[in-house]
């Protein structure tokens, strides 16, 4: 309460309070985000002090203040991640394995209709 008093600290209002949904992958862990919100100072202030009770908080609590604080930039920021989450699954799924043989026949087909980049399984 004192931190409050002073300054050192941040409450943030319930009616100030923007809620951002963050998907849970893999680029978007707490500690990411922390990473990112400690840039600004202002989110330091908002969340404990003590770096023990900031990480038994409940994620949706941190983005939720982190989004409140730094708004537009954090967005992107979760946006940009899933966007690249999305494309490594892409290139993840155009990838077809194929037995040798299979793949032989395949080549020699003179259909080209759904033809995938793939790779030959051993």
């Amino acid at each position: 309460m004192r931190d409050l008093c002073s300054g050192k600290r941040k409450r943030i209002n319930e009616a100030d309070v923007k809620s951002i949904n963050v998907p849970h992958l893999e680029g978007l862990k707490i500690e990411r985000m922390l990473e990112f919100g400690y840039a600004y100072p202002e989110v330091k202030r908002a969340l404990p002090s003590v770096r023990r009770e900031v990480e038994k908080l409940p994620r949706q609590y941190v983005a939720n203040v982190i989004f409140t604080i730094v708004g537009e930039p954090f967005k992107k920021w979760v946006e940009q991640r899933v966007d690249d989450r999305h494309e490594e699954r892409r290139k993840q799924e155009d990838t077809i394995q194929m037995d040798p043989e299979i793949a032989r026949i395949f080549q020699q087909s003179h259909a080209t209709s759904g033809k995938k980049h793939y790779s030959v399984i051993a």
